[in-house]
Order: structure tokens, then sequence, then C-alpha cells
């Protein structure tokens, strides 16, 4: 069965994205993978990829052999890696980290989802509106919800996502994280803690949505 490229750059396009304009969806029938290139206006490029087999080490090989033969510049280059799983659990923020971590040549995302998630997502998104508006629905704000969850995450791992919200309107990030990291080991003692230096962050600092998005993520899943 083919991967999901399709349906997650979809997904995407529901947001208002930074200026920039996609490419055609390549596929390599060969090896299973399917990828298709944002390319924003400022030069960064972003590199999306999905395989059939759910391969990460195999996806990372690809993004950086098809960067060099873009002769892509390093420091511009984002690849995000489309990952389903069967369940999302401690080995799975194992693998991701693994790949997040590792900053060899180009910065690197790795977006992973459940089936369930997808088809839930699938099955509600024509019932919502894509703009500043969707951080105040239900459906995002009832952060166990499968929905909450496949946006919150899709939003924080696809760079070319404009985060037009303020963080202070959703509810909490505790309630986000408790329930995203149910399975890592991070108490929420440490949560919270993490939770008043980000507030502290976008007090003292110029830092935007979606820097304080990435760095509390990053923060947590260090750990």
């Amino acid at each position: 069965m083919e991967n999901n490229l399709s349906e997650i750059r979809n997904a995407v396009q529901k947001f208002e994205l930074h200026d920039g304009y996609w490419e055609k969806i390549v596929r390599d029938d060969k090896l299973g993978i399917s990828c298709v290139e944002f390319k924003q206006n400022n030069g960064k490029n972003h590199i999306f990829i999905a395989m059939d087999a759910n391969d990460l080490n195999t996806m990372l090989i690809y993004a950086e052999k098809r960067s060099r033969e873009n002769n892509n510049k390093p420091q511009d280059t984002y690849a995000i890696f489309i990952f389903k799983v069967h369940e999302i659990n401690e080995d799975t923020y194992k693998e991701v980290i693994a790949i997040e971590e590792n900053e060899f040549i180009f910065k690197k995302y790795v977006f992973f989802y459940t089936d369930a998630e997808l088809s839930n997502y699938c099955n509600e998104e024509s019932k919502l509106i894509f703009d500043e508006s969707i951080w105040r629905d239900r459906k995002i704000k009832d952060f166990t919800s499968l929905f909450s969850k496949f946006v919150l995450r899709l939003v924080i791992k696809a760079p070319i996502i404009k985060l037009n919200f303020s963080p202070k309107e959703l509810v909490s990030y505790n309630k986000i994280l408790e329930d995203e990291l149910a399975t890592s080991k991070i108490t929420v003692e440490r949560i919270h803690e993490l939770d008043v230096f980000i507030e502290n962050q976008l007090k003292e600092s110029n830092m935007n949505a979606e820097k304080v998005a990435e760095s509390l993520l990053n923060s947590l899943l260090e750990e």
C-alpha cells in the first residue's frame, strides 16, 4: 500500500503557509518513496518524504541524496519525514529523537501519526475553518481527541505552516504535553517547570510562537 504523502500535504495546505510554492510529487517505485518539495520565496527548501515501508533511516538517506543532487544549501534545507506508526509509544519517541537530533547536512522533523488519527482528521476537517479561529475550536481544545493530537503535531512538525496564534490561546501547555508525551518518562512537575520557562521566554524576548512551540517540544523530547 502506498504512503499517505498526498493526504498529509493536503492537510498542511489547509493552513496559511509561508510564501512559496509546491513542486510536483515525485515517486520512486523501487524504494517505495514519495516526496514533494515546498520552496519558500526566501530561498528555504522543505522536502516532505514518505515511504510505503516506513523506514526512517532509508528516508533520511534518500533526503540527503536528493538534497545533494539539487545542490540545496544545507542551512536553507529542511526535511520533514511522514512516519506512520501502529501506535505511539516510547519506541516511537526514541526513533524520532534519533533522527531529529542529527542536524548533519540539514534540519529534520518527523511527523508521526497513526491510521486512526489520519482517518479521524479526514472525517472532521471539512467541518472546520482553518484560520486563526481554529485554535479556539472545541475539537482542538479537547487535547485528548485524535483530531487535536494530529493537528497540533502537524503544525509543529511542518515549519512552512504559519503559527498565527498566541500561545495563551491554548488553554494549557500541560494538557497537550501530558497527553502527547504520556508514554515518556517526563514528570508533570517537569512539564510545569518547562511551561513556566517558556512563558518567561515570551515575556523577556522577541521569540515568536513558532520558535516557542518548537523550543518547548524539543526541550521535552530531549529528556
